[in-house]
């Protein structure tokens, strides 16, 4: 986790001390952005029926979201937020973003969409790169069930008339209200946290489409290329003042102790 902090301190500054508050606008944004030991995140892949649809994917370095009819592919990740330190009330927004790798649009063109949805299971990643796992790692055939209404839906154009191009490192980013307020709930503890679901927008799930591939957490070629959530976060004007108050009683302290000393 990273916190940036970024304040914005307007023109028309006026600091009260000693039980005033300082009317500074501003905000924190806090980064998860996890590795192969923190990260949860695994691909499921259908293929028609076979042996491939009890495959597990966890410790892939990539998620893979396709719609076809005969092979169709989508992922799951997690953020672990037990260390989030602000109250829900605090949140102001939410983003989710992934970096795009390769596209691939056999001979289709248009624009898809891609949406996340809300995982309402427990699910496990597993430790297998295309095998049936031993250890309950998720795969297409015991995939968690989730919300059929989409929580952020982005429009990804295709550019391309044939055949195959590399996506040229772009980050695709989904933030909206509903999602923000997801997070809300997982960190007031009202809605159990079992993240969320990448695949093309439903129903189009069985309807050949252009397809793209993102990092995920096991990717090692870039430490900065894995999944990343952005959660920003106003802390309620109580704490400034509460700061202020105790920098002005310092200040006072010190003050007065100089005074004593000069006498």
């Amino acid at each position: 986790m990273r916190t940036y902090i970024n304040w914005v301190v307007p023109t028309s500054l006026s600091i009260l001390l000693l039980g005033l508050c300082l009317p500074a606008e501003g905000d924190i944004i806090v980064e998860y952005q996890p590795g192969p030991v923190g990260g949860k995140d695994a691909n499921v892949r259908y293929y028609g029926g076979t042996v491939d649809d009890t495959y597990n994917y966890g410790v892939n370095a990539d998620l893979r979201v396709r719609a076809h009819p005969a092979v169709r592919y989508h992922g799951f990740i997690e953020f672990d937020l037990d260390d989030f330190s602000y109250e829900a009330d605090d949140i102001q927004s939410v983003k989710l973003s992934l970096k795009s790798c390769y596209s691939y649009n056999g001979a289709k063109s248009g624009n898809v969409g891609i949406s996340v949805y809300q995982v309402t299971e427990n699910w496990i990643e597993g430790v297998e790169d295309g095998a049936v796992p031993t250890d309950g790692g998720v795969t297409y055939n015991n995939q968690p069930s989730y919300n059929s209404t989409a929580k952020a839906t982005i429009t990804v154009p295709s550019t391309i008339t044939s055949g195959q191009a590399a996506g040229g490192g772009v980050w695709h980013g989904w933030d909206s209200t509903a999602l923000t307020d997801l997070v809300k709930g997982w960190v007031a503890g009202t809605t159990s946290n079992y993240g969320l679901m990448v695949r093309f927008t439903a129903p189009d799930d069985t309807t050949y489409q252009p397809y793209h591939i993102y990092r995920l957490s096991d990717y090692t070629g870039g430490d900065s290329d894995r999944p990343k959530l952005e959660i920003t976060v106003i802390p309620e004007p109580g704490s400034i003042c509460l700061l202020l108050s105790g920098v002005a009683a310092i200040a006072a302290t010190c003050w007065f102790r100089r005074r004593r000393s000069a006498k």
